[in-house]
């Protein structure tokens, strides 16, 4: 449990639950999806390759390249191009995984993920109900670490226009898709490690809630090993500093 204070006093608490060669191959594909595109795992598992929850469990010797395979499926009647990139992953504001930003910043973090796979970027085209299979290569680090690196694919239509739908009190709404399969990367025989929380800043600021801007107190929570904790709870307390009368708690879940 970590303390600061910056005019407002927040106490939070942690209870801890527990992603070239370059080929395209073509084959007949139906369904429907959102974005009317979709990834799949490709290949097969194998000594250093395990695919079965549907991402990348890479685990190998120091140097050591394996070989990537990922299925990209146009579900639409026309030809499209996509942007393929690899990246290394990061935490969203609302605690999800993300793997859609090429640049990733954090002071612990010594090995990016999107260095580690050849190629790390590249646009490519599909005919309409075809599917296409990327073979790409991923090479263990040299640097001896423990715990896990994350990352994964993520694959977005190239240079298409966002679809705009009028929802029933007639705002426009306009889409654009973006879909990711995470990569983790484990060293043979390395010890795991556990996650260790700090809170780096606590401000006051705002948060968007609809239509409306309503006053906050933002708290960023930076994990310094190479872990990952799956779902957190977490339990805040706003104090005003010299109203001890004055008191806000909220709890998260999930």
């Amino acid at each position: 449990m970590k303390n600061r204070k910056i005019g407002l006093s927040i106490v939070i608490a942690f209870f801890v639950t527990l992603f070239l060669g370059f080929s395209i191959e073509n084959h007949s594909v139906d369904a429907a999806t959102s974005g009317n595109y979709a990834l799949k795992v490709g290949g097969e598992n194998n000594d250093n390759v395990n695919i079965d929850n549907g991402s990348y469990m890479v685990t190998g010797d120091p140097g050591q390249t394996v070989d990537l395979k990922l299925l990209v499926v146009n579900k639409s009647d026309s030809s499209r191009k996509f942007l393929y990139n690899v990246n290394t992953a990061y935490t969203t504001d609302g605690g999800n995984l993300a793997y859609d930003k090429t640049k990733v910043s954090d002071p612990s973090l010594k090995i990016q993920t999107r260095n580690l796979v050849t190629p790390k970027e590249t646009v490519f085209t599909i005919p309409g109900g075809k599917t296409a299979t990327l073979t790409v290569k991923l090479t263990i680090p040299k640097e001896k670490f423990n715990g896990y690196l994350m990352g994964g694919f993520n694959v977005v239509p190239y240079k298409e226009k966002a679809k705009g739908t009028v929802s029933s009190n007639g705002t426009l709404i306009k889409n654009k898709f973006s879909y990711s399969i995470p990569i983790q990367v484990h060293q043979s025989g390395a010890e795991s490690e556990e996650a260790k929380y700090s809170v780096m800043t606590v401000k006051p600021s705002t948060v968007v809630n609809g239509p409306k801007k309503n006053p906050a107190v933002l708290a960023k929570v930076h994990n310094s090993t190479n872990s990952y904790t799956g779902q957190l709870d977490a339990k805040a307390v706003v104090t005003q500093k010299g109203n001890k009368k004055f008191k806000i708690v909220d709890n998260k879940s999930n």
